[in-house]
């Protein structure tokens, strides 16, 4: 066992020293680079024992994470060697992949892209690219593809709405800061440009060994030979008369028919369920939105009331402790009353008063409202967990590190990005 241990140290020293020397071809100093290695062992130490408990079903994860953010640190003490106080010369010695690839299609000419095109399109069909959602990662598909086509490829993509918002403008988009058609992006267009098929619609089943997808109200199934799920997530605990922040498609909807409601003179109450920084994030701009259309109509701001309901002890736990304070401070200069430590149970409606409850030290809280939105952990779609791939504990569908679904741990030729997967 010692002699075991002795040569694993000697293998860890002859590894670290190797690092270092190629370090240190790129002009890294001992000193950064002991530095670096430093930050990331503090990295790793404070998340396996986070809440006091080893995460081993996640530590190859993190130790993947881990890596890439070595890297990137050493990239930026590289840069900073080249460009001192240069903050963006590591984007010009390292440029990310998707930006060079970007950067290279730019640089073709339009009659090139257009021959490109042209040679696709004469080209038959041997592969059926499915994409099944309009997520982030499929919208940078279609813009790709429409850039630079693949021969021999058709291109479909299934997706609930045609229009979809990009999520990180919704916080600007509710505050007023960005229009509707400013936040979201329309994927009809974007279907021309790529070429593809687009179909408005739901998938409930995949059959990955017949390979067909199962489509919502009686339609014919959909064969495919490579298909990607990016379809997002839903409310992890739906409830009567409240808005479910996700699926962000249809909360936008929502938003914009509760701003018609300011006209009359009633008195207005505003509920956010959840304590974390989407939460924070949601309440701080709904209230600046909401102020600044009672002043447009002339009204008094003191008819408006908002409440952040947080099960929690404390507002955006696990986040740095100046963050949390910086944004306590913002949520209470703006009068939000902020309920710590309530649990929401259910919703309710008495003589026409809509009531969230709440479990706080072992009594019911009722917390009256005219408009509550839910921020709390959502919940994968229900059809993942009915397609015979291999799902998580919480129904989310489980990839390799190529986002390859399986099946008995089996990779398919199912893909899957974004909020309803997660990675071995």
């Amino acid at each position: 066992t010692m002699k075991r241990s002795q040569q694993a140290l000697a293998v860890g020293a002859a590894a670290g020293a190797l690092a270092f020397l190629a370090a240190k071809r790129r002009g890294i100093s001992l000193r950064k680079w002991l530095r670096v290695q430093a930050e990331i062992a503090h990295i790793v130490v404070r998340n396996t024992t986070k809440d006091g408990n080893w995460r081993w079903s996640r530590l190859r994860e993190l130790l993947f994470l881990a890596s890439l953010e070595r890297s990137r640190r050493l990239e930026v003490a590289e840069a900073d060697v080249v460009a001192p106080n240069d903050k963006d010369a590591v984007y010009r010695l390292h440029p990310l992949t998707h930006v060079r690839t970007q950067r290279q299609l730019s640089a073709t000419s339009s009659k090139a892209m257009m021959a490109l095109r042209m040679e696709a399109d004469k080209a038959p069909v041997v592969t059926d690219l499915v994409l099944v959602g309009g997520g982030h990662a499929h919208v940078h598909v279609l813009r790709m593809l429409g850039m630079c086509p693949m021969p021999g490829v058709r291109l479909t993509l299934i997706t609930r709405d045609v229009e979809t918002p990009y999520s990180g403008m919704l916080p600007g988009h509710v505050a007023g800061v960005y229009s509707r058609r400013e936040a979201h992006i329309d994927l009809n267009k974007l279907a021309r440009v790529a070429r593809a098929r687009l179909i408005a619609g739901e998938v409930t089943h995949i059959d990955s060994d017949a390979q067909l997808l199962h489509l919502k109200d009686g339609r014919p199934p959909l064969p495919y030979d490579v298909c990607s799920i990016n379809v997002g997530i839903a409310p992890s605990k739906p409830a009567r008369y409240v808005t479910p922040v996700k699926p962000i498609a249809t909360f936008a909807v929502k938003w914009d028919a509760l701003l018609s409601r300011l006209d009359d003179d009633s008195s207005f109450r505003l509920v956010v369920v959840g304590g974390g920084a989407g939460g924070v994030e949601l309440i701080l701009a709904m209230v600046a939105r909401v102020s600044a259309e009672l002043r447009r109509r002339g009204r008094s701001l003191t008819c408006l009331s908002a409440t952040l309901v947080a099960r929690s002890s404390e507002l955006l736990q696990g986040h740095a402790p100046k963050v949390r304070r910086l944004l306590t401070d913002a949520v209470r200069r703006k009068g939000i009353r902020v309920l710590l430590s309530h649990e929401a149970i259910e919703t309710s409606s008495d003589k026409g008063e809509k009531i969230l409850k709440c479990r706080h030290e072992g009594r019911t809280v009722s917390v009256p409202f005219d408009e509550c939105a839910w921020c709390t952990q959502a919940a994968a779609p229900e059809f993942l967990s009915r397609s015979g791939l291999d799902c998580d504990e919480r129904g989310f569908l489980r990839t390799n590190l190529k986002l390859q679904c399986l099946q008995n741990d089996i990779p398919q030729r199912v893909y899957a990005a974004g909020d309803c997967s997660t990675v071995d």
